[in-house]
């Protein structure tokens, strides 16, 4: 009899395990081939959107409710390089590419605020230009001048010595300083030339006015043009020595120009600049494009928004 107890409790406690491991083993499968692994797949895709879109929205957040203007928000994920510089220092770490580039200028400094608030900023694409209703006064009186060119890590800028200026409504601008920049920063009709010259005048108060020319490939070749590339410095912080050149042999021989108020294409992005840009390109060689785009691959800034400025189209006597 006691044999015969032990056996019907052990057949009692096998019955109840295998009962037990019957109802998981029904429960797993009927979950299992009620769930479409589709569905599975679709919902786990809708979880990480939502996870990217709130951190959108935490980035955009953070960066609109920033009141300290050296705060760096966010763009796309990416932080940009904040450097700690005096306000009136012209030399923070500014480029034209990466956590320091056109994007973030305006928080690198705060003497460069006019790069992210400025309503009039430059450069921008000539559509539509309006005839002017007045004639616009503008003379140029250019000669020989002497320019020293310098690589500065950012472009080659040229410094002229005192003799050639314009004469833009009645007003006397003194030319200071050559730039140029691969592609145009100034584009027609949301095209971009081959590269861009800039003249910066400045008048006895210190207000600028900014002359744009467009360069483009030719089989012809500007000789001054030729001059100043050959006399490029190679190592950053290099200078040339200086050249002599006419500066009026620079322009292009269409004299129609367009004209709007904008600012400094680099920072500090200083606006109530006057800017005059030729309508026709001069003329450059592959090679001296070639040669520019060895050193600098891509120094201009991105289009900038028109915000209701108006842009004028004249034309001038040389």
């Amino acid at each position: 009899m006691k044999k015969s107890g032990i056996d019907t409790a052990a057949a009692w406690f096998i019955a109840v395990f295998l009962a037990v491991v019957g109802l998981t083993t029904s429960y797993f499968i009927v979950n299992v081939a009620s769930t479409d692994p589709h569905q599975l797949m679709m919902d786990e895709i809708e979880e990480i959107e939502k996870n990217k879109v709130k951190a959108l929205t935490d980035a955009q957040t953070s960066e609109d409710s920033s009141k300290d203007e050296g705060e760096q928000g966010e763009k796309n994920g990416e932080k940009a390089l904040v450097v700690d510089e005096p306000e009136n220092s012209t030399e923070a770490l500014w480029s034209y590419r990466g956590r320091s580039g056109p994007d973030y200028w305006g928080h690198l400094n705060s003497g460069f605020l006019n790069c992210k608030t400025g309503r009039k900023q430059s450069p921008i694409d000539i559509n539509n230009p309006l005839h002017s209703a007045e004639e616009i006064s503008f003379n140029m009186n250019y000669g020989f001048s002497k320019l020293k060119m310098s690589n500065t890590g950012k472009s080659y800028i040229g410094s002229f010595e005192p003799g050639s200026f314009v004469s833009f409504q009645d007003e006397i601008y003194n030319l200071k300083e050559l730039s140029l920049h691969l592609p145009s920063e100034h584009t027609i009709d949301g095209i971009p030339y081959d590269m861009e010259m800039q003249l910066l005048h400045y008048n006895s108060e210190g207000n600028a006015l900014a002359i744009g020319i467009f360069l483009e490939e030719s089989r012809h070749q500007n000789h001054v043009l030729t001059k100043i590339w050959e006399a490029f410095p190679n190592e950053k912080g290099g200078e040339s020595e200086p050249l002599h050149i006419n500066v009026a042999e620079l322009l292009p021989k269409d004299s129609r120009f367009f004209t709007y108020d904008g600012s400094l294409t680099t920072p500090p992005c200083t606006q109530g600049v006057h800017w005059v840009l030729f309508s026709k390109p001069a003329q450059i060689s592959p090679d001296q494009v070639d040669k520019f785009i060895s050193i600098y691959r891509n120094n201009s800034r991105p289009i900038q928004g028109i915000n209701k400025r108006s842009i004028y189209v004249n034309n001038f006597k040389k």
